[in-house]
């Protein structure tokens, strides 16, 4: 026997299997661990399998186990690789179009006024049906409380209530009536529908949010019947939508909205606004009694008044339109009615053009009166008191005092922020640093806070504040050069903001500026009256570009530490320094003494800038307080550090505000014209003119 033939007769150990002892074929060692595992698929492991075909087959069921295990794996590593990446993607798509629209949106709201108002992109036109408050009753449906509702008409089958609310649902005409001390009324109709309430004698009620809500329409028209008094209030409190600062205000419209009628209308926000339209809101007729924790009428796209009578006390602003991502949105436009106004905050609020065509405006109290990037006065009566500016344009939700024209130094300032001790603004410009060395001097800044507010899904016990955020504009200060010249020498002046005034009389008692425009200011006719600052830090006229005038009657009297006068135009002006009380009266007058205008101040006043018709470039003119009169030249241009009309005495000393030089060349309240006259000349005694003798005109 050969070796070979030998180890085909020794018995072999199954596979994964060897012998512990090689002289002993019974004994065998613990199989592999390969072995352990092929064992766990084999029919019987109690017997080891000692032949070819067993070993193959234990070898074959091993590497389809082991396959099997590996495809599931990788089918599941596969899945989850695509779910990951599903996933991923979703939250990358998610996350780049939420920041694309945050970035757009923030753009737009940056960029939604790039450049000057075009008026005639605005829609300024009432539809037929505005002013239309006929109804019939008898073809209507008629909605009767009484703590719950008795519904009958035509469209009662779009009518539905559960006692404490009413919800109209299709076009029609709807008569309310009667009183409801807990619920509302909710409009919730098709975007094409066109719905008109009618409120005839209704009062109602809600705790917890609007008295009237309009969640879904084309648009709704209120009317208020005629000899009729409807009431509704709400609580300081509302349960808003989730994840949401709405609703906001007592009568509050997610659609265009527009109420006429003759009746009268009482509404109170205890909340926050009073009435509010999230797209346009129209009013055409009414008598409104209004009193608001915040916003009194607001209407996000635009507010458009033709006629009314409005008793308003808002505590932040009384009419405001809030739009500020749409250059062609967010105005405010007045064409008549009658207005009685307390606000807290703006009397008049725009985000782009505030347009006052008609009315009898009266502002007993405002932070601002009139602000908008576009201010643009052409007719009505406005009589505005003011703590803050009168008039003031600017875009965006703060501004920066832009602290008048005269920052200048040198033989030419001239405007009071000279050096010499005698100036009267008491202030003086460090030239190494450009800043005011005198920290008696008041340079106010004029911020508006913006606050966003945040809803949520639960009761809110205080009513948040709802100013929307505005960017800031970038030239809410006035530019010029360092002598004064056209502007206040303090920053850029910015093109989209205007003050425009064509007709109508204004008249303005402010505690910051009188007229303050951080771009320009045109006056082409009206009657401008106005009281400023009785403080240096403001002036009554102040603008950051240029101020020109071709027409119109201006009376401007403030204090003289950063007066400005115009810096040109077709009709001759001058700025000339008199005093006077409050009560003291102000009169133009021709060298002949013809008064050409009078105006009586409510405070003191150190300087008065002056603008008439007939008043002629280079002739002598005279400014009458109280009938003392100081003589001056008026002119087309700006001269003498854009004061208009200022003589040879302007400039002699800087600061000196035209006092005549005495012998030596330095400033004298001793000799020569008036102390501040601008450089009149006086009587060959050295005093003042006397009084006209003409018969004041009181315009």
């Amino acid at each position: 026997m050969n070796e070979n033939d030998q180890n085909r007769r020794a018995p072999q150990p199954p596979a994964g299997y060897q012998f512990f002892d090689p002289n002993d074929p019974a004994s065998y060692a613990q199989p592999t661990a390969q072995q352990e595992h092929a064992n766990t698929y084999q029919e019987d492991t109690d017997a080891p399998k000692d032949t070819t075909e067993q070993k193959q087959t234990g070898e074959n069921n091993f590497i389809r186990t082991h396959k099997r295990s590996l495809i599931i794996g990788a089918c599941i590593t596969v899945a989850f690789a695509l779910f990951i990446g599903v996933a991923a993607w979703i939250l990358v798509d998610h996350f780049s179009k939420d920041a694309t629209q945050d970035s757009t949106t923030q753009q737009t709201t940056q960029e939604s006024l790039t450049e000057a108002v075009d008026v005639s992109q605005l829609d300024l036109e009432y539809s037929d049906r505005d002013s239309d408050a006929s109804f019939n009753e008898a073809n209507a449906t008629t909605i009767t409380l009484d703590d719950g509702a008795v519904i009958s008409g035509s469209s009662a089958s779009s009518v539905s209530s559960n006692g404490q609310t009413i919800t109209i649902s299709g076009e029609g005409t709807y008569v309310l009536s009667g009183t409801l001390t807990q619920g509302q009324v909710i409009v919730e109709a098709e975007d094409t529908a066109k719905i008109q309430l009618v409120l005839k004698g209704a009062s109602i009620h809600n705790e917890n949010g609007p008295a009237i809500r309009i969640n879904a329409a084309d648009k709704v028209f209120v009317t208020l019947a005629e000899g009729t008094t409807n009431t509704l209030t709400d609580g300081s409190s509302y349960t808003l939508d989730e994840g949401s600062d709405e609703p906001n205000a007592t009568l509050f419209s997610k659609a265009d909205l527009a109420i006429n009628g003759s009746g009268t209308l009482n509404v109170t926000g205890s909340y926050a606004h009073a009435v509010n339209s999230k797209d346009d809101l129209v009013i055409t007729g009414g008598t409104f009694n209004i009193t608001s924790q915040a916003d009194a009428v607001r209407g996000r796209d635009c507010v458009k008044i033709s006629g009314g009578t409005f008793n308003i006390t808002a505590g932040e602003d009384a009419f405001k339109s809030n739009n500020d991502e749409d250059a062609t949105r967010g105005f405010v436009l007045i064409d008549g009615g009658t207005y009685s106004v307390s606000a807290g905050d703006d009397a008049f609020h725009a985000e782009t053009a505030l347009l006052i065509r008609g009315g009898e405006i009266t502002v007993t109290s405002c932070e601002e009166g009139y602000e908008a990037a576009l201010i643009q006065v052409e007719g009505g009566n406005s009589n505005i008191t003011a703590n803050d500016d009168g008039l003031n344009a600017s875009y965006g939700s703060s501004t920066v005092s832009t602290g008048g024209g005269a920052m200048g130094a040198g033989a030419n300032a001239g405007a009071g922020m000279g050096t010499d001790a005698n100036a009267n603004a008491g202030a003086s410009m460090d030239a190494s640093t450009g800043g005011i060395t005198n920290a008696s001097m008041d340079m106010s800044v004029n911020a508006t806070s913006a606050n966003t507010s945040t809803g949520t899904s639960t009761t809110t016990n205080n009513a948040p504040s709802f100013e929307d955020t505005a960017p800031s504009s970038s030239g809410t200060a006035p530019s010029g050069d360092m002598a004064g010249n056209g502007g206040g020498g303090m920053g850029e002046a910015d093109s989209r903001c205007q003050v425009k005034i064509s007709g109508g009389t204004l008249t303005v008692n402010a505690g910051g500026d009188g007229i303050d425009s951080n771009g320009t200011l045109e006056i082409t006719g009206g009657t401008v009256l106005v009281s400023g600052p009785e403080n240096n830090g403001n002036s009554a006229l102040d603008y950051a570009s240029t101020a020109t005038v071709s027409g119109g009657t201006m009376i401007i009297a403030g204090m003289d530490g950063m007066a400005q006068s115009f810096s040109g135009g077709t009709q001759a002006f001058a700025m000339v320094s008199a005093t006077g009380s409050a009560g003291s009266t102000i009169q133009i007058a021709s060298a002949d003494g013809t008064v050409l205008a009078s105006f009586t101040a409510p405070k003191q006043f150190d300087n008065v800038v002056v603008s008439a018709p007939g008043m002629t470039d280079g002739q002598t003119y005279q400014l009458l307080v109280d009938g003392t009169a100081t003589q001056f030249t008026a002119s087309t241009t700006a001269t003498q550090s854009g004061m208009g009309g200022s003589q040879s005495a302007m400039g002699n000393d800087p600061g000196s505000m035209g006092r005549s030089p005495d012998a030596a060349g330095n400033a004298s309240d001793s000799t020569g014209s008036v102390p501040g006259s601008m450089g009149a000349p006086s009587d060959a005694t050295g005093s003042s003119f006397g009084e006209s003798t003409s018969e004041s005109i009181s315009l």
